[in-house]
């Protein structure tokens, strides 16, 4: 399951605080088997992925792809249970569970990155 947000600030910025906040390095692979969306082997600067244990012991695989665009960086959050009772549940259910998580945390790093309006 897959997020698009366009996210005010450099592109590389983006990738390098959703390393720090996430203790991951960029240009990380993604964890898991989790595909990207955007690219097959992604430029330098450009993705960074991480994990994430939810309460009930499942575990979720991020992935975050950035790209130029026109005013900042086109993000491209993509998400996918990795391990525990949320890999039970049917595709259409999963991607149900998962929008929020996602809108969150692209909302999340937005707030985090980009220049507040004086």
């Amino acid at each position: 399951m897959t997020c698009h947000r366009l996210i005010r600030c450099e592109p590389s910025q983006l990738v390098r605080h959703a390393s720090a906040v996430h203790g991951t390095v960029p240009d990380d692979p993604a964890p898991g088997h989790l595909k990207r969306w955007r690219y097959a082997e992604p430029p330098v600067g450009a993705s960074t992925g991480w994990r994430t244990r939810l309460p009930d012991g499942s575990v979720l695989g991020w992935c975050l792809e950035v790209e130029p665009g026109a005013n900042g960086a086109l993000a491209h959050l993509t998400v996918a249970p990795v391990a525990g009772r949320l890999t039970l549940l049917p595709e259409a259910v999963q991607r149900l569970a998962l929008i929020p998580f996602t809108e969150r945390e692209l909302t999340v790093l937005a707030r985090a990155v980009e220049p507040v309006a004086a």
